[in-house]
């Protein structure tokens, strides 16, 4: 009895949308739950990982919850963590991972498995409309207007100008500015890794590359959360481009990357997501606009060309436009 009820109330628990969290409160429970992995003190892992979860709902989350349920000899709760992965539509190696080896064997595993492996497959095509040489592309007299230095020490990295101000996210630092010819003020530092930011009902859209969508309030300065639809995971997004309602989603961060629509309604919930491309000739997605009746945004951008031997160029980038309709 109390083993069903130990499992009803995991149900209960991921079903529960994420509570808001900010980077640092993340970084704390993460780092609870490494320290307890790496002392092999399971059950404590499998504790630290349900709050984890918690505060961000996640798919490397929710895929680590279920290692670590498997660790603690939860079975029951292992298979229930990774079918709700398996919900993500998409990629990690469950099949190679030790720390789930007490699940082989059970047809649960085997389906979760399956429906995983599945979710690397691709779908959907946009057309290309050039392919970009290798070589910069400067303004036409390169004259520099202004000047305005970052307050804190980051990479300001992702900028958009919405009614004469920029919005400026640092990836590393985990700001979010509002730039004028006044200069800079922070509107919120709550992130990990913030990317291009949108505007919608004027509220600022700030896509976190490791936290998912949040809904930034410009007046009172608050952040919440979205809540991913099922099999659309907010997280690794690395572009963005709204057109009315319709925010697109670039995700290079997921296996495999894609390219999403994402419905929003007058609270900037969202309603509705629709795949536009998933894998295929999309290596390393990332910028979007919306320009002339179309969604425009990079592919094969170059970045899987670093490693450890510093850059080698492969292909040249693809430029792809998809009509709206």
């Amino acid at each position: 009895m109390e083993k069903i009820l130990a499992v009803a109330a995991l149900a209960l628990f991921l079903c529960r949308p994420a509570v808001a969290t900010t980077a640092r409160e993340l970084r704390e429970l993460r780092g609870s739950a490494f320290k307890a992995y790496q002392g092999k003190d399971w059950p404590a892992f499998f504790e630290a990982q349900k709050r984890v979860v918690q505060a961000a709902r996640i798919p490397r989350e929710l895929y680590q919850l279920a290692c670590a349920a498997a660790l603690a000899g939860d079975k029951s709760a292992a298979l229930r963590a990774l079918e709700d992965f398996a919900d993500q539509d998409t990629f990690l190696d469950a099949a190679n991972d030790g720390d789930l080896a007490s699940l082989r064997g059970e047809p649960r595993y085997e389906k979760a498995l399956r429906r995983i492996a599945y979710s690397r497959a691709a779908r959907g095509t946009t057309p290309t409309a050039a392919e970009l040489p290798r070589a910069d592309l400067d303004a036409a007299t390169g004259a520099v207007k202004a000047r305005h230095d970052s307050p804190a020490k980051g990479a300001l990295a992702d900028l958009r100008v919405f009614d004469g101000a920029a919005y400026a996210s640092d990836g590393f630092g985990g700001g979010v500015y509002r730039v004028t010819s006044k200069g800079f003020e922070k509107l919120s530092d709550d992130f990990a890794s913030p990317q291009t930011p949108a505007m919608h009902g004027g509220e600022l859209l700030v896509p976190d590359y490791t936290l998912g969508l949040a809904v930034l309030d410009l007046g009172t300065r608050k952040v919440r959360w979205l809540e991913a639809p099922k099999g659309f995971p907010l997280t690794g997004i690395d572009g963005t481009a709204l057109a009315g309602d319709d925010l697109y989603i670039v995700q290079n961060g997921l296996d495999p990357v894609r390219v999403v629509k994402l419905t929003l309604d007058r609270r900037n919930r969202i309603v509705k997501a629709a795949l536009v491309q998933k894998g295929g000739d999309l290596p390393d997605p990332t910028h979007a606009v919306i320009h002339d009746g179309a969604l425009w945004f990079i592919a094969r951008s170059g970045w899987q060309g670093f490693g450890k031997n510093g850059f080698q160029p492969g292909p040249p980038p693809l430029l792809k436009r998809v009509p709206l309709r």
